[in-house]
């Protein structure tokens, strides 16, 4: 397990002729999944006629961030996360395969979009050695049958897995700004988890890893941007030295040095004019190396943006 390094809003498009099984799906997809119907494959591609385009955009954003230059890499994961297009961007693509227009295989094939689009096929009982030789031959990442029991609850399981790969496929370009050091971290199961489970419990919707410094940039739904720093012993004993070297209160300094509180000196060095904060340090790993981290809201040093609203459920030809 491993912290993902990108969280985003991650859409599904659905596409069968069959407008009943759309109504049915669109009452049963938990709301945690924004979904878009379609019952003609030109409507569907008219959705994603600017995947390509939004993906080739999603790409340099994150270069940016790898990159970081002028603008600092906290400041390009904030201009990523409000940035509109990642919402036009979906994880899943899941299509009916007997339709009278176009096969779901020839509809899935066409879409491949570099693997980012993950594309479930939903068969008939006839159809499984299709569907076999189509995942064999690349056209589809995984199918369903129609005729399986609890569809539903099998096709949810499926829609998590798939927009996880999905998300994991688009954020590989972050990778290339942590050091060995922090990939090996954040690839430890406890931290990874602790992580995981206190960004949830913040409320984040999105997140961008940021490799210099260490940490995760996120926002929630309410529009709260939130920084999460992560720094080991060491890593806090050298910022307690540069921070001695220039002049700060030694009580801060010791707090540093102890583990037990960290200052956002490196937030303002990247934001004029945020005041100064120490947040408290909390441990996310005991074990060697200790890890810990502080919890930054940007939003209460006046950081507030528009978050775009999330997609809504579309229906083609309503």
């Amino acid at each position: 397990m491993r912290l993902p390094l990108l969280k985003t809003t991650t859409a599904v498009v659905f596409l069968d002729d069959d407008e009943r099984f759309l109504d049915t799906l669109s009452l049963l997809i938990p709301e945690r999944f924004p979904v878009s119907l379609f019952t003609h494959p030109a409507e569907l591609d008219a959705r994603l006629s600017r995947l390509d385009e939004d993906l080739a955009e999603e790409q340099r954003l994150l270069g940016a961030v790898v990159d970081g230059g002028s603008r600092g890499a906290l400041r390009c994961a904030l201009d990523y996360l409000a940035w509109t297009g990642s919402d036009r961007i979906p994880g899943v693509l899941v299509s009916d395969h007997a339709m009278p227009a176009e096969s779901g295989v020839s509809v899935c094939a066409r879409h491949c979009h570099a693997f980012v689009l993950r594309r479930v096929l939903l068969t008939g009982v006839a159809d499984a050695a299709l569907a076999i030789r189509a995942v064999n031959e690349g056209a589809i990442d995984a199918f369903l049958s129609k005729n399986t029991p609890c569809l539903v609850e099998h096709l949810v399981g499926m829609l998590h897995e798939q927009s996880l790969r999905a998300l994991e496929i688009r954020g590989r370009r972050l990778a290339e700004g942590l050091s060995a050091c922090s990939e090996q971290l954040l690839s430890r199961p406890e931290i990874a988890a602790a992580l995981t489970g206190r960004l949830s419990t913040m409320g984040l919707v999105a997140h961008v890893v940021v490799g210099d410094p260490l940490g995760v940039l996120g926002v929630s739904a309410e529009g709260q941007w939130i920084w999460v720093q992560i720094e080991t012993v060491q890593s806090l004993r050298d910022l307690a030295d540069c921070l001695h070297e220039m002049g700060v209160a030694p009580g801060t300094v010791q707090g540093v040095r102890e583990c037990r509180a960290l200052p956002n000196v490196e937030l303002a060095a990247v934001f004029d004019g945020l005041p100064p904060r120490l947040s408290p340090l909390q441990a996310l790993a005991a074990t060697e190396p200790e890890v810990f981290a502080a919890v930054f809201d940007l939003s209460a040093d006046g950081m507030a943006l528009t978050v775009p609203a999330p997609l809504t459920l579309a229906v083609a030809g309503e």
